[in-house]
């Protein structure tokens, strides 16, 4: 699939400009919408973050200075995040109609591990989203149920 520049751009961001918009994306609450968004708690965005829950929900209750690494990783997370959304939009589908597969997970009340399993073996479809992971369209739901 060959990519528009724009969104080449914004999925090639240099170590500096993924610090700067890391910043960003966290002080302008554009990283607390992109988690309302997708459905995800605090502890669920922090994981992706790969860091605590506790800092995770500070910075969406004030500002915070983010170190470098930190917010470089928020930066490249936040585009690669985005720029898979803009490819599911471009498919004719929006994440409301999709289930993270860990949500699918706990609802179904098994491992995860046993839900890749299932996966892995031609079970059910879902769909890879990058830096998101795999999700489950909602109307797959009730199949994966029986």
């Amino acid at each position: 699939m060959i990519m528009n520049s724009d969104k080449l751009d914004r999925a090639m961001l240099t170590h500096e400009e993924a610090v700067v918009f890391g910043r960003e994306v966290v002080a302008d609450g554009r990283l607390r919408k992109l988690r309302e968004d997708l459905g995800l708690t605090r502890f669920a965005m922090a994981e992706m973050l790969q860091i605590a829950w506790p800092t995770y929900a500070n910075w969406e209750k004030r500002p915070v200075s983010l170190r470098q690494d930190t917010a470089a990783r928020v930066g490249r997370f936040y585009a690669n995040a985005t720029l898979e959304l803009d490819l599911l939009h471009e498919h004719g589908l929006t994440v409301q109609d999709m289930i993270p597969f860990h949500v699918v997970a706990t609802v179904l009340g098994i491992p995860q591990e046993q839900l890749l399993y299932r996966y892995r073996n031609g079970e059910f479809e879902a769909t890879d989203m990058g830096i998101l992971g795999l999700w489950v369209h909602q109307a797959d739901l009730d199949e994966l149920r029986a």
